[in-house]
């Protein structure tokens, strides 16, 4: 198999993604090695299957490497030095070949979102965290990305302000029919969906139960705080402004109130709710 020759800041070449991964610290990498690169490391490294398969797996690692590269220029990057690290380089052949083994478009797109934040992201526990997130993304259904990213937004997260008083009632209602109800549309979680979740390390198990509306109220408490209702009555509130949050109600507390996240459980959610709605988020510091 052929070997991708980079050049050295000494003027001399090196090998890499034909044999063992090295350290290539003292390699400069422009986007056509990187592209090249990656190929070989894909090409060395997955199964060796039949000719039907083998055109599919073909087929598949262009459709993931130019949507990659694709968003890269979108977002006028330039450090390819970064495909000479070691880790990237073990990340992205996981990330390839867990995509042509399934070939789900929302499973390319999202392994296209979270590799572009990999190759940026500039301290150690990010990198932990992202790499994790890379190698658990293929195991979970997109009703569980989906399910995650409710979480990380009702529980976790802020949409988009700094504080709870930024935010009205109308900009809840807002978040309703723009966010929570397209992600809900994946229906009620199984116990076994909460139960892979937590196998997988999404989630942790949790000391306390906090439905629906009480992760509402304690994220945006000057909010709620300004309505003289109980609880029941805020529900019912919301749902006479937006019917459709009927099912949010139900599909949330089927399960999802049970879910603490973790850091790999949050960085999944975060990804995919950009992905799936677009959604603004305030917290979380590697994002």
């Amino acid at each position: 198999m052929a070997k991708t020759e980079i050049n050295k800041n000494d003027g001399n070449t090196g090998n890499i993604a034909g044999g063992d991964i090295i350290n290539n610290h003292y390699y400069v990498m422009d986007k056509a090695q990187a592209e090249t690169m990656l190929r070989d490391l894909f090409h060395e490294n997955f199964p060796k299957l039949q000719a039907q398969a083998k055109e599919t797996i073909k087929a598949r690692f262009n459709e993931l490497s130019n949507q990659l590269f694709d968003t890269l220029a979108q977002n006028n990057f330039s450090n390819f030095q970064v495909f000479a690290d070691p880790d990237v380089q073990w990340v992205l052949n996981d990330a390839f070949c867990q995509y042509a083994r399934i070939g789900k478009a929302e499973l390319r797109d999202f392994l296209g979102e979270i590799i572009v934040k990999r190759l940026n992201a500039d301290d150690d526990l990010t990198k932990i965290i992202l790499n994790e997130a890379i190698k658990v993304t293929a195991k979970l259904t997109q009703a569980q990305r989906d399910w995650l990213s409710m979480v990380t937004l009702v529980r976790h997260s802020q949409f988009g302000h700094e504080g709870a008083t930024e935010v009205s009632f109308s900009d809840i209602i807002d978040i309703f029919k723009e966010v929570l109800i397209p992600l809900s549309s994946s229906g009620k979680p199984e116990p076994i969906d909460i139960d892979h979740l937590s196998f997988l390390g999404c989630s942790e198990v949790p000391i306390f139960k906090e439905s629906f509306l009480k992760s509402l109220q304690r994220n945006y408490f000057s909010t709620f705080s300004a309505f003289n209702l109980q609880s029941q009555s805020i529900e019912d509130y919301i749902v006479a402004q937006c019917p459709e949050a009927k099912q949010v109600f139900l599909n949330y507390n089927s399960g999802l109130e049970k879910l603490n996240l973790s850091a790999v459980g949050k960085a999944i959610g975060l990804i995919n709710a950009k992905i799936r709605v677009n959604a603004p988020v305030h917290n979380q510091r590697y994002f």
